[in-house]
């Protein structure tokens, strides 16, 4: 009679997946909202990636690139070859250069014969940052004639408690030091 050959063949393959910190799965072209930070203020999110298939994914290399991209880096790179089953992380800052949206693109590069590059959109938005509290008395570098003088300072935004630091050089605190509590002003 006659036989039939029967030839099964299986594929090794990388196969790249992207996660933020928290666990839930980013898509190829898919995006990462930073949400708000001040502008001078940072906001960094981690990310990992795993490896889904059965050979080592390799070549990873990240760049980032778009409109507002010098807002954006990468602060911890991933590491490569990332074995089957296996996970590296790499880390992203969002540091708002001025008030309002930005928006950059960042390219993972990789042996994924279909995810290569892997990309993700990023955005933010940069605020007006909050202000700080500041001494409003005695102007600061004054010197001082008495051993008594009341000082005081305006409120900072979304702050809770004051801690004053007296000295005769910058950054002293020799004469005094101690929590205000929420009062602005001390003699």
């Amino acid at each position: 009679g006659n036989r039939m050959l029967v030839a099964n063949f299986a594929t090794v393959a990388p196969e790249i997946g992207v996660a933020h910190s928290a666990g839930a799965l980013i898509a190829d072209g898919g995006s990462w909202s930073f949400g708000s930070a001040g502008v001078a203020g940072t906001y960094s999110q981690s990310f990992v990636i795993a490896n889904q298939g059965d050979a080592n994914l390799t070549g990873l290399g990240i760049a980032i690139d778009g409109t507002n991209a010098a807002d954006f880096s990468v602060t911890t790179s991933p590491v490569s070859p990332v074995t089957p089953s296996g996970t590296t992380t790499f880390t992203v800052r969002f540091a708002p250069t001025a008030v309002g949206a930005s928006t950059a693109t960042l390219h993972i590069a990789n042996n994924d014969s279909d995810e290569n590059p892997f990309d993700i959109n990023l955005t933010g938005t940069g605020t007006t940052p909050s202000p700080k509290a500041q001494i409003t008395s005695p102007v600061n570098g004054s010197e001082l004639t008495s051993t008594s003088l009341p000082l005081t300072w305006n409120a900072g935004v979304g702050v809770t408690s004051y801690y004053l630091y007296v000295g005769t050089t910058v950054g002293g605190k020799e004469i005094y030091s101690g929590s205000q509590g929420t009062a602005l002003s001390r003699t």
